[in-house]
Order: C-alpha cells, then structure tokens, then sequence
C-alpha cells in the first residue's frame, strides 16, 4: 500500500527533490539508461482484444474542447464532489447526461468490418510484455485492468479492448494497442491516417496512449488518497472506477467514438476509510450488455469497523439520477479476506480468507441480512494467493446458475471452486506447479489448458497442461504435498531475478576472446528459500536452438542455402567439398543428405546464389575450377576454367571474378550470363558466360564484391594493404580506373591506443541502402556511407572481434544484418546504429563459423528470424528475435544464499549459506563450466575432513587475499562469520548474536585420478575469535580492514611471525556498519544503519601504527544503504526515497547535490560496463579510448531486478552535441539537447488530462522531481541515435 510522504523540512526535501544548488555540478551532465527491466508480473491478461485494421490514429475531444475540458476536471484536491450532496448545483453537471450517454454509447455504423486478433498482454513491475515484447513505462505501474469491448448486438461486431494502467509518478493512462510497422512512432504524424494501416510485413502490436490524466495533486509521490491505487472496469466496458487507497474514487463513464473508446469526464465518491478491496459485481448474464453497475467496496474505518459498501448507478440514466448507495457493518469477528471475487451467476460476492471462504449476496447488503454462507477453505495449511475467472468453463458445469473460481495456493495447487446457490458445492485440485502463484491465468484451448503463471520468488511460465487431475489423482494424496505434479509443455520461460539479493561484478578474463569485446560481467543471487537462482546477466538478442545439431559438418565454413523445384535446400562448404542438405518437413531428422544432384559436390563452393528469372528458378554455383548454371530438373549447364578462382559475388545476371593465373597473375573478371540459357535451356548451345571487362589486378586481393547503388553498378575490391578499391559504372565505362579507399583514413582513435590499423584487410563487406558495411580479418566493423564516392562519410569503426568479420543478410527486410566473428550480433537499424551481441539459451557459449537465414522456417510471428548456424558442436536450426531482452544464465541454488564472492584466481564463486548443517555453508561454482563443484573441508592441523564451522557459526563476509612473500605471492580466502548463542536466561526463541570470527582459507583445486574425480581442497589455515559478527572483509595494500559492529578494525600479516599482527580498531561510527568498500587511492567507502555515509582515507605507517582518516561526511541522517565513487562524485542509494543521490564529495559539499528518484532501492556500484569501442566523451579528443582499468559508470541494482547505469558527462562536450544535432534531423537551428527533451512535453502544457496518440514513455510521465535531472537515454527520440552504446 502506498504510504502518504513524510513532513520534511524545506532543506530536506529540496535534497529529495532535486538539485540544491548549482554549485560546479552545473558543468556536468548525467546520462540515465535502463539495462535490465524487473521481470515482477504483476497481472495477466491471457486473451486481449486487438483490432488489427483501425487507423493509426488516437483520440480527440469529442464532447469538450480542451480548454473547457481541462476547467472540468479541477486537481485532486478540490474534486471531492459529494455523491450524496443535495445542492441543485451539482444536478446541473448532470441535466440531460442520460440522452448524450444514450446516443454516445450506440455503436457507430463503420465501413470496414473490425478484425480481431486475440493476444497476450502481461504487466510487469515497469513495462508492458505484448505478445512477447517488452515496451518500457516511464516508472512501476501501480495497478492496471482491462476494459472490455463491447457487442454491437444486431450486427455482430465486436470492440477491440482498451488497457488502463496507473504510474507510480501520479498518472492514469489509458492504452489502445495499434497492429502498425515496428518503426512507427507517435511523432510520426504524416502516418495518421484515416483508414487501415499498411502493412509491410514488420508489423508488431504497439502500444500508445489515447488519453492521460495527471492525479498527482503536485504530489512527489502518490498518497494515500491519491487517484490509482487500484483500477476496475465492469465487463461491459461502460463504466470503470480508479480507486485510493483511502477516502475517495473515480468513476468514469465511457464512450464510444470512430477512433475506439474515450472516458468522459470522472465523478467522484467519497468513502470513509481505507479501501481494503473494491470490484464491480459481474453481470447476471455475460452474453448481454449490462448498463447497470454495482460496485463494491471493503472498507476498513476510522472507528476500526468494516463496512461492505455497495454502489450503483445506470451507464444509460446518467450518475447524477441513478446513483445509489448501500452499507453493511460487518462485526469483529469478520476476518478480513485476501481477496474478493464477484460471483455473477448467484448475484453475490466470494470473500476467501486464509481459513474460510464467506459468501455475501447483493440482497444481504442491500437490505442488512447477516446470514453469510460460511465454508471451511481446503487448502489446509497453506495460503490463498490469488484468483482467476475464466472466460470459459474449466470444470464441468451442470447448469448455468454455477460460477467457477480458480484459487491458487502457496503450496502449488490450483483449486476449481463451485458455486451454485450460493453455496460451496464442490473444491478440487486441478492442477499443481512448482511455484507459488502470484497471479495467474488458466484457459482452454485446442490441445490442453495454456496456464500462464508468476511468482515473485519464484518462476515465471507458460504452459500447456495436457490434463486436470482426476479423483484419483486427489484421493490418493493424504496431503497436499503428496499430490504429484501436473504434465505440462513449458511454451515460454519468463525468466525472473527477483529478489535480487547480491551481486558481484567480475572482469570478462574469457581465453581467447578479444580485449574489446564485455569488459565486465554482472553476476547474482536471487529468489528465496529453495527457489534461490544464481545467475548471469546478460542483454541482447535471444536465440533459440530448434531441433538436431548435426555434429558431422561442424568443420564446414560456409553455408549457402537456396529454394529449387518447390523444395528448400543448404549447402555446406568445407576446405576441399560440398555436401547438399534438403530441408525435411514434419521429420524428425531437419536435413536429409542429397547425393546426385547435380550440385558440383567434389570442391569447395565459392559462391551459391538463387537466379529467379521469368523462365523459372535457377541456381549459380561457382568453385574454384568449375561455374554451374542449373534448374536441379535436368537442365544443367557448366563451364571450366583454367584459371583458379578465388573470389566471385553476382547481382541478377552479372557476375564478377578474381581469378588467377598459372603464372600467379590476378584479373578481375565480369561477365554476363548468357540469357539464352534461361529461354531455351533444352536447346542452348555455346558459352555459359559472355565477357564484358577483364583487367589485371596490379595488388593482392582479399574479395570482390559487386553493388547496384544510384542506378549504376559498383565493383569492389580488397586488398591486403587495407585499401578497398571502387570500380564505378563499369556497365558503361571501358577504362576502368578505380578509386582507392584507404581504411586507416577513418580510423578515429589514436594511434598510441590499444586499435592499431596496419592489419585492416577487407574480409567481407555488404551492401544496404546507401551504406556498405566492411568486416576485417582482425575483427574491424566499418559503416561507410558511399554517397557519390567523392564524398565518403564513416559512420561506424569498431572493433567487435580479434577475428574475421564476416556478414549474412537478411533478405526480407534491410534494416538487419548478421554479424559473426566467432560471436554473434545484430544490426538491427531501426533500434540502434550500433550492432548488439546475439545470446543462445545455452549454459554454454559456442563459437560461430557461419550464419545464413533459413528460407524454409518461416518465422510464427513478426518478431523473429529463422537462420542456420555452424557451430563447434555442428549445424543446428534457430530462432533469432530482433527485439532486444533480458538474456539470463541460471542455475538453481538448493538453500538460501547469503552472499556472492568471486574468487578470480580460480575463476569461480563461493557462495555462502545461513545453513542448518555445518557442512553446507559454502559452495562453489566453476564460471567456466558453470556447475558447482564437490568440495571437502578440513583445517591444516588435521588430515580428517570436517567441517571448518562450528553448529552455531555461519559465514557473512569474503574475500580474496594476496599475499606476496619471497618474490611470490600467494591467494586465500579471508572469511568473517557470526556466532549465535542462545540468550542468558536460556530463551530458544530468538538467538542473540554475540560475536564473531575471522578464518584465512585456502582454496585448491586437486587432480583427477582414476580412482578419484577431482575437487577442490578448502583448508582452515588459522581462524580467531572476535567480540562482535564480522560483516565486512576487504584488503588494502597489504592490510586487512574489516568492520564489526560499529568498528573499522585493522590487522596484517607479519612476515617475520608469520602470523596475524593483533587487532586494533581504526574508527569508531555512532550506528552499525551496513556497506564498505575500497575504492582507488586507498579510500575507504563506508556507510552505516542510521546515519548516512563516511568517506575515510587510509595512511599505512611504517611502524604498523596505520591510520583511517575521515575525508568527509553527509551532515544529514539519511538512510543510504551504500555508496559508490566515479571521479570526484560519490553515488548513494536512499533506501528510504528509493532514489539515487549524486553529491560532490570532492571539495565536501554535500548541499550541492543530485537527486534521481528510482523504481526500487538502488545499490550504487561503479564499474566499466561500456562497450570497448565506446570512447571517453570526457576529452576533447575523440579517439581517446577508456582506460583498461577506469571505470566509467555507475551501476544502479534495485531488488525488484532493475538494472540501471548512470554516466557523467561534459556538458560541453561532442557526446551531447552530437546528440542534439542528430535529434534536430537536418534542422540548421542550435538547440540544445535539454531544450529538444523540453519540446516533448509541449502537448501536456498546463493541462491536467488530455487526448491525443503518445508513447508510452514520455518525459512528462516520470516523477516531477526528476524531470530536468539526468538525460534519459531511454526515451525513444534517443536510444535508436544515441552514441554510446552501454549493456550488459
């Protein structure tokens, strides 16, 4: 529930609010991008309504303009209009509502009979998931429903639905989903149109806002009695309410327009309390429109009573004459339930509670009966969690005055309740899962039942049941947990992180991998108890492995596929031969090797292409020695070459050779295929190919590439001195002299950083649009575009790979492009200029050695593609989505995990456990295998195994330890635990923890033997006792700091001892220390319980007396659960505002500060989670590339699963400027990119609600106290042409 703001003081909210003082942080811009959404489903709506032919087109005004529709609606606080009130003014509202409602609400005669298609639509915490793509709010959605289309009756129709959806920041925003192109935009308004969109064959389901209201009041947060709380909508569609948590709703009445459904002006009712539970009564029959609403309320009072409240009133009539209420007091004993469910057959509502379900009719409010229905719940020992009604009957029904209720139990039962007579006639498992259900939906379809469920701690899936349980399945149980799991197809995994509970950043250190590609890697547990996940978080474009991998062409390096004779077909090239594959349909093997084709099998294949002419379908083979013209129906045509083929590449029927010669000569070749041979191929006699140029190549060439660009045909050639040369109209020139391009010209870094450009040789370059992309033998990605070759722009130089880049188009759509240089990325323009990484749902990456999309696999929706792969394990089928998601790596963790260290010497993580067994407080997992290793324990003193724990002592804190002695040094595990004692009067209900210990471990791996598998060796190498839990480790230099309590405390290792220096306490704090960590030049970052944070910097002294100095300190109390240092900025998380403070530190001056508010409370850490090829837009040089070691944002982790990261920049600098420039689109004028971000929320001027086609993610959406504090990147005007490409 939401909580009204505290009272602070003018100082303190400024601090909240935003910046204080301008101070030097005005020089210095903050840069906001969203890298993880929070995978919380918070509500499912399995069969949402779209029609997929309206117009592209939103709402307008139709009763009101919008002058006199905004003085209407006055601000929350003066719009407390009494429902009940008896003065004549407020019926003036209301005179003659009941014939515009009446005349508004009848359909209106369209032209175009509404298709509708039936999609999925789920909420999450921060973003809506439609049809399997993510679409980011601008905050967490407080609460959302449905609203129903409704039935025109006599012709049939029926409306498309509506979406409502509440924000956090104070907005209620009313969504209609639009079948459009993916690249449609609400600001492209020559796009509006009057009629059906075209479509073109990328068409997703998008959605847009048609009318907003803004319920904050000014609120920073919403309050108590703030509008949104929770959201209903009868199932007509009519009318729907938006309910407080307290005092007060909304009741909009609906109307239907020629651009779908708009809300009328709101009415509000006061309530007296707090709304415990609301929801409209369902309709006595479904199949008719139902213009009379009943509305329910729970409400808990002042005077600690609860009230059944009950209102009325007719959509056809008006509010203003039909409305009505009733109340009914219920008595103490009454338990208050976890969810009510309106009963539509029996008139009646379902109140369940965690002991009992109680039913309570309509005529029992009404008229204050008390004989409630009361039945004992059959989820004994468990705990309802949520409800579903589904649109159609799961369970048998035996007459049409039953209603069906699907109860979901923390247990994993999902019961069918049967309601008849407004009795309990009959509560049975159905099906069971292995998670608790947040929310969910069960559905029959064709095959089974499609159950969609989440779990905030648990999973989140799709699935097909097969089967609902019999009553043997049940009767055969003696208890719930004994009742087996239900038989299901998983359709979709919803991966979920949350809660997210620790994290740990490591260094990529991959063997092998290129230093320019992941710098960093975010690792972390989550989930809770037995559901706890460790896992490795990832963001790109997900593949999916379908069917066999064939393990027998693992070593082939290209792969050509192409359709013949109604058949679709792959060959495969290896060094010295060619296999051809065909495609199987409804097979369990995907391919079937052809032998005797006709297909040149016995050498490797340059270049395979599909020729479609107006004579048929043909296919062009060409290998080193042989060229081949073929139908594959017994017309086959080949010619031979004395001459060694090296390169070959063709556009319709011109072709283009690098050959050479016995005397080592190279000739670049174009020819024309002789068109005879597609007209009369039965009677064609003579030359496969007529010549057109042939001239010597006076340099080594590395490809031959031929482009249709400007009406004129393009030759280009590689070579190996890193030029690329440009043949130009050759069609029509006869001295062909071409124009050198050098490709060290557009190198943009400096020649001292770690890019060098002597090894830039052409490895592949295609063609789109206007643009060629170029792929180097060492792993360059170049974007140039041509324009008229004299003027050459570089779009893009990056360095994605120490490997060749190699490119596969494709063909149906432009904008995509596959890269491949063992990895896998995707160009995908219409979101970013920049490639982006492509992640298989494997444990185990797998190098790529060719790419080609699949003509066969047509993809099922518009949101994927279907490509083959040649991998090190052999040629698979796979699924590619060209919209970018989270990607994650899990493993379940079988106890509750307390916290995360990487060990990096050995490439693994220890997890430690608050276990109830000694010997299972540590774990270990391999990163690189990623499994978890077999351990045994033991101390140096003896050889036994045994645990390193004692019963009642539990690891908190880790961390590696170098040592270096005698010109070596050496790694351990430094490990600090708590002990927990029983109290002194010997109470057992609560242990009372009285100190702590400090254990040096070492960590080995042994070898494997045939007698014995290998495992690690973890050795106490000596421990001591401390008088207080021990709840930070870490090393400076050649010290131990460590925190207890309140206390920073110090020890190190003597050499000359060999042994632990004694403990001394460094500091002293006045609360508990929560967080500490060492960041560059010795500083100590600590922040503690109840009074904010430290900065101290550490001194070491010769003599051993070392110092901890306090730098500086916020002087206020806030409650920051810990910190992080970029520069001279200290970043803070504010665990009480869930912001992000931004402050200063450098010169002390905590009043100048940044505030930025956040979904969930962030945990600030700093790393370098920039691409390599991001450059430092800190310098006035543009090719300075970012230190190996210079971490360049910070990493904002909130529990709910966000990831966020926040960057500083100059605000002066080419990154901003550069933006604003791309933004302007060729406009000449100077506007800075702030002034360009403002221009966006032009339609919401001094306006409390309005109409109109908006995106779902506008400025103006977010809170009032970050707007004009950061830049967000997330916005759509920006992330699809911004610079810097930051992920993860």
């Amino acid at each position: 529930m939401d909580l009204d703001g505290p009272r602070i003081s003018s100082l303190e909210k400024a601090l909240t609010e935003g910046n204080v003082s301008n101070g030097d942080v005005t020089d210095v811009k903050y840069i906001k991008k969203t890298l993880l959404h929070s995978p919380i489903i918070t509500n499912i709506f399995p069969r949402f309504n779209v029609q997929v032919n309206k117009p592209f087109k939103g709402l307008s005004s139709q009763s009101f303009n919008d002058e006199e529709y905004q003085v209407l609606i006055p601000n929350e606080e003066d719009s407390q209009l009494d429902a009940f009130s008896e003065d004549e003014n407020d019926d003036d509202l209301f005179e003659d509502m009941s014939d515009t409602i009446r005349k508004e609400n009848t359909p209106t005669e369209v032209t175009t009979r509404p298709v509708l298609k039936t999609i999925k639509v789920l909420i999450k915490t921060r973003s809506l998931l439609i049809n399997g793509i993510d679409f980011p709010t601008k905050t967490e959605i407080r609460a959302s429903c449905i609203v129903k289309g409704i039935s025109s009756g006599d012709a049939g129709n029926v409306e498309e639905d509506s979406l409502l959806i509440s924000l956090k920041s104070g907005f209620l925003l009313l969504i209609r989903l639009f079948y459009v192109p993916r690249y449609y935009k609400d600001s492209d308004y020559s796009l509006q149109t009057v009629g059906p969109v075209r479509q073109d064959g990328t068409s997703v389901f998008k959605p847009f806002i048609v009318q907003w209201w803004d319920t904050s009041s000014n609120q920073i947060l919403p309050t108590l009695d703030c509008s949104g709380y929770s959201l209903s909508s009868n199932r007509s569609g009519l009318s729907v309410v938006s309910a407080s948590a307290s005092r007060s709703f909304r009741i909009y009445q609906t109307q239907h327009t020629n651009h779908g459904l708009s809300f009328k002006k709101h009415f509000n009712v006061g309530v007296d309390g707090l709304i415990l539970h609301s929801c409209f009564a369902e309709p006595f029959d479904r199949n008719k429109i139902e213009h009379h609403n009943i509305f329910m309320t729970l409400v808990f009072t002042e005077f600690r009573r609860l009230v059944i409240n009950l209102f009325s009133w007719s959509s056809t009539e008006g509010i203003g004459s039909s409305f009505s209420k009733s109340a009914l007091p219920l008595d103490n004993s009454f338990p208050i339930p976890v969810f009510v469910v309106p009963l539509g057959s029996n008139a009646s509502f379902l109140f369940v509670s965690a002991d009992e379900v109680i039913i309570v009719t309509i005529h029992e409010i009404m008229s204050a009966g008390y004989g409630f229905k009361r039945s004992q719940s059959p989820w004994k020992g468990s705990f309802p969690t949520s409800y579903y009604v589904p649109s159609t009957r799961i369970s048998a029904i035996s007459n049409s005055k039953e209603d069906e209720i699907l109860i979901a139990a923390d247990n994993g039962l999902i019961y069918s309740m049967i309601i008849t007579d407004n009795e309990v006639k009959l509560t049975t498992p159905i099906i069971k899962i292995a998670d608790t259900a947040s929310v969910f939906s069960l559905e029959s379809v064709a095959d089974g039942y499609n159950l969609i469920y989440a779990s905030d701690t648990g999973s989140n899936k799709d699935l097909l049941v097969t089967h609902l349980f019999d009553e043997s399945d049940v009767n055969n149980a003696s208890e719930a947990s004994d009742v087996p799991y239900s038989d299901a197809k998983l359709v979709k995994d919803f991966k979920n992180w949350s809660p997210l509970l620790d994290i740990s950043i490591v260094d990529s250190g991959k063997q092998g991998s290129s230093v320019y590609q992941e710098q960093q890697e975010l690792w972390g547990i989550s989930g809770v108890g037995k559901k706890m996940k460790l896992t490795h978080f990832r963001y790109g474009y997900a593949a999916i492995r379908k069917g066999n991998t064939y393990d027998k062409l693992r070593k082939a390096n290209v792969i050509f596929p192409f359709e013949a004779n109604d058949s679709q077909f792959l060959l495969c090239s290896f060094p010295f031969e060619s296999i051809l594959l065909e495609f199987q349909v409804n097979s369990a093997e995907t391919f079937a090797e052809i032998e005797n084709s006709g297909i040149i099998t016995e050498e490797k294949t340059l270049y395979l292409t599909h020729l479609e002419t107006e004579e048929g379908n043909f296919v062009l083979q060409v290998t080193p020695s042989q060229i081949l013209v073929s139908d594959l129906a017994g017309n086959s045509f080949q010619q031979s070459t004395e001459k060694t083929l090296l390169f070959c590449h063709s556009f319709k029927q011109y072709l283009v050779l690098l050959a050479d010669n016995s005397s080592g000569e190279v000739s670049l070749e174009l020819y024309e295929i002789n068109p005879r041979i597609f007209s009369q191929p039965s009677e064609f006699e003579g030359e496969l190919l007529e010549s057109l140029h042939t001239y010597s190549i006076p340099f080594q060439p590395s490809l031959s590439k031929i482009f249709h660009a400007q009406n004129e045909l393009y030759l280009l050639v590689g070579s190996f001195e890193g030029q690329l040369f440009v043949y130009k109209d050759v069609l029509n020139s006869y001295n062909l002299e071409p124009m050198a391009i050098s490709l060290s010209d557009f190198n943009p870094y400096k020649r001292e950083s770690r890019i060098i450009d002597n090894l830039l040789i052409p490895e592949d370059i295609i063609q789109s649009k206007d643009s060629i992309y170029i792929g180097t033998r060492d792993g360059h990605y170049i974007n140039l575009s041509l324009g008229d070759f004299h003027n050459i722009t570089c779009h893009s130089f990056l360095k994605l790979s120490n490997t060749a880049i190699r490119f596969s188009p494709v063909r149906d759509d432009s904008n995509f492009i596959f890269i491949y240089a063992k990895s896998l990325w995707l160009l995908n323009l219409y979101d970013s200029v920049y490639p982006t990484k492509v992640h298989f749902d494997e444990k185990y990456d797998r190098s790529i050695s060719a790419v080609a999309q699949v003509p066969l696999l047509l993809p099922k929706d518009d949101c994927s593609k279907y490509f083959a792969f040649i991998r090190d394990d052999g040629l698979s089928v796979g699924s590619i989505s060209t919209f970018g998601d989270a990607n994650v790596r899990q493993i379940a963790i079988p106890e509750a995990a307390k916290k995360i260290q990487y060990l990096e010497h050995l490439s693994m993580f220890i997890i430690l456990f608050h276990s109830s067994t000694n010997k299972g407080r540590l774990k270990f997992f391999d990163r690189k295998s990623f499994r978890f290793l077999k351990h045994k324990e033991g101390t140096i003193k003896s050889k036994e195994e045994e645990s390193i724990f004692a019963d009642n002592e539990f690891p908190t804190s880790a961390c590696v330890w170098s040592i270096k002695r005698n010109d070596r040094v050496f790694k351990n595990v430094l490990i600090g635990s708590t002990i927990e004692e029983e109290a002194e009067d010997g109470s057992q209900s609560r242990p009372k923890i009285i100190k702590g210990s400090f254990k040096v471990v070492d960590v080995s791996k042994t070898r494997s033997s045939e007698d014995q598998p290998g495992y690690l060796k973890v050795t106490e190498l000596t421990s001591f006792e401390y008088s207080g839990p021990i709840s930070n480790i870490m090393q400076i230099d050649s010290a131990i700091i460590f925190s207890s309590k309140n206390t920073i405390c110090y020890t190190a290792y003597d050499i000359d001892k060999k042994r632990l220096k004694p403990v001394t306490n460094l500091a002293t704090l006045p609360s508990d220390i929560t967080s500490m960590v060492v960041e560059e030049d010795n500083q100590v970052l600590v922040s503690t319980r109840l009074d904010s944070i430290y900065q101290f910097a550490y001194y070491p002294d010769e003599d051993g007396s070392d110092t901890l100095r306090c730098v500086s300190s916020d002087p206020l109390p806030n409650n920051f659960i810990n910190q992080a240092k970029l520069g001279s900025k200290i970043f803070a998380g504010d665990k009480m505002h869930s912001s992000v403070s931004i402050i200063d530190a450098d010169q002390n001056k905590y009043s100048s500060r940044v505030n930025f508010r956040m979904t969930s409370i962030p945990r600030v850490f700093s790393a370098k989670f920039e691409s390599a090829w991001t450059q430092d837009s800190n310098t006035d040089d543009r090719g300075e590339l970012q230190h190996e070691n210079k971490k360049s944002l910070v990493l904002c982790v909130g529990v709910s699963g966000e990831v966020s990261c926040i960057r500083a920049v100059s605000g002066e600098g080419d990154e901003l400027r550069l933006l604003a420039t791309k933004m302007l689109k060729g406009d000449q004028r100077k506007i800075s990119l702030e002034d360009q971000v403002r221009k966006l929320d032009i339609p919401f001027a001094n306006k409390v609600s309005g109409t109109g086609l908006l995106s779902i993610n506008k400025p103006r959406f977010d809170y009032k106290g970050n707007r004009g504090t950061l830049i967000d990147y997330d916005l759509d005007e920006i992330s699809a042409i911004c610079n810097i490409n930051v992920s993860i």
